[in-house]
């Protein structure tokens, strides 16, 4: 024991060191008396706190290692499908392009439509569209009147139908602001592509109802009450120079009449 408490005592003073200062040396006692009051009471758990604070940076250093790599896989994938993505869009517009520029041949006779993708300034793509009539100068839609944006708007619809064709299209009296030409350039198409699809049209036009295969309808019977009229159409044909023929009327299996 006498030895440990020399050896925290410190070597004895050299013979020719001048004596401590009695004062002196109070005043260092209790500065350093202070320092250890601020240093607060001694923590018997430090050394077990640190280790699993250290068991902790470990671990989290591992996490991040992990997210970093996921990360770089992620833009990796990203980037892959960002590059799968353009070029199945640059294919698919290809295609569309062309269907665009054919429907708008049969929609105006001598006219033109095109396609073409663009960049605004800040950075959005998009498509611009661009349909030139017969006889009249380049415009653009906001200036045409409401049939030929009517039919534009059609005509989009039916190339990207054309391009991509769906197992069937619902169209809601899209054809109300076309007069008798346009509706009958319009059904025309549409006659065309259901050779490949079906389409369900919702309408009040005759001629609509003249290309169909199978009608359905609303009526009010004799007691006031809504019924259901289906009626599957048959085509004679009776010439080629006719585009719309007529059909005759034979009732659906099941369905109700007025």
């Amino acid at each position: 024991m006498a030895g440990e408490r020399a050896a925290e005592a410190g070597p004895p003073p050299a013979g020719d060191e001048e004596p401590l200062d009695p004062e002196a040396a109070a005043l260092r006692l209790a500065d350093l008396e202070r320092r250890r009051e601020g240093i607060g009471a001694v923590n018997p758990l430090a050394a077990a706190e640190r280790e699993e604070l250290s068991e902790r940076e470990t671990e989290m250093v591992a996490q991040i290692d992990d997210l970093e790599s996921t990360a770089a896989s992620l833009r990796s994938h990203l980037s892959e499908l960002d590059e799968a993505v353009a070029e199945g869009f640059d294919s698919l517009f290809g295609a569309f392009r062309d269907r665009f520029a054919e429907v708008c041949g049969l929609l105006f006779p001598g006219g033109e439509g095109r396609l073409r993708a663009v960049e605004a300034e800040d950075g959005e793509a998009g498509i611009e569209v661009e349909v030139v009539p017969a006889g009249k100068r380049p415009r653009s839609l906001a200036l045409m009147s409401g049939g030929e944006r009517s039919l534009v708007a059609l005509g989009f619809c039916l190339a990207l139908a054309m391009a991509r064709p769906a197992p069937f299209y619902l169209l809601d009296e899209v054809e109300a602001a076309l007069d008798d030409v346009n509706l009958r350039r319009f059904l025309g198409v549409v006659r065309t592509l259901s050779e490949r699809t079906q389409f369900v049209l919702i309408t009040h036009q005759q001629p609509t109802v003249e290309i169909a295969d199978t009608i359905f309808g609303v009526t009010m019977g004799a007691e006031g009450v809504s019924q259901i009229v289906a009626r599957r159409l048959t085509r004679d044909v009776e010439g080629p120079a006719r585009p719309y023929v007529r059909r005759a009327l034979h009732a659906i299996p099941g369905g109700m009449s007025a």
